[in-house]
């Protein structure tokens, strides 16, 4: 994965994520699988292109929306080039969940832009109980366990969460709920992604469900953040946190 940190670059960059080809979407196959009209090597091709986000992304990945791809790395795959980006509202949006991980420990590493204030990370993919959380972060007081959601659908200034009914995603909000309440410290961190947003909401109309485990994790003491990102091809922007409101 070519992904580097923000180290030794402006105090906005956060990671550089590569996207060397541009093309035209043709048509969505599944959840996992687009077809993308590109200039590949001076000729006009159609590419397989694998997608790795198991949302909608209907105002990203519709027939004639421009896209950025990625040869992926190694071999035994169906397709070889992945999605990694989208364009909305005259910016490109990143759509790609891969880097979620990395986008998070770039942040926990980068000073101002820590959205938990003296705490680092420790390890990633932590298990507990039954269960796989996203980080495991330390402070000189205690540890906290974190899961990651990555925000790409903004309506009317608003980021909204999820665009697809996420049963896996109002579980672990439930879990985190239930060790907050035994006092571990919790927290979950949005990464919104799409076009400009003022605030954060979870998408009750979409998914219930999960705006109901949210308004439990709350009520529970688990810590919600949202941070706004941009994309700029190659660079990944901080653009600050934003306020969870209206669960």
């Amino acid at each position: 994965m070519d992904v580097k940190s923000g180290s030794g670059v402006d105090h906005g960059t956060v990671m550089r994520i590569e996207a060397e080809i541009e093309g035209v979407l043709l048509e969505r196959v599944n959840r996992f699988l687009s077809v993308v009209d590109a200039d590949l090597n001076g000729r006009r091709e159609r590419l397989k292109v694998h997608v790795h986000d198991p949302g909608r992304l209907e105002e990203i990945l519709y027939p004639g929306n421009r896209v950025l791809l990625r040869e992926a790395a190694g071999g035994n795959r169906k397709t070889s080039f992945d999605l990694i980006a989208g364009r909305v509202g005259g910016r490109w949006v990143l759509v790609n969940s891969m880097f979620h991980s990395d986008i998070a420990a770039s942040l926990l590493a980068g000073g101002g832009k820590n959205p938990f204030p003296g705490y680092c990370l420790v390890k990633r993919e932590v298990k507990v109980g039954g269960s796989r959380f996203d980080m495991l972060l330390r402070s000189d007081e205690d540890e906290m366990l974190v899961e990651i959601k990555g925000c790409t659908l903004t309506e009317g200034g608003t980021a909204l969460f999820p665009d697809a009914v996420t049963a896996r995603g109002a579980r672990h909000v439930l879990e985190l709920a239930s060790l907050a309440r035994e006092k571990m410290s919790t927290a979950v961190l949005f990464l919104v992604l799409g076009p400009p947003a003022t605030q954060l909401m979870a998408n009750r109309a979409t998914d219930p469900a999960f705006a109901d485990a949210i308004l439990s994790a709350l009520d529970s003491g688990v810590s919600i953040r949202a941070v706004r990102m941009g994309y700029e091809p190659p660079l990944l922007l901080y653009e600050g946190s934003i306020p969870v409101v209206g669960i």
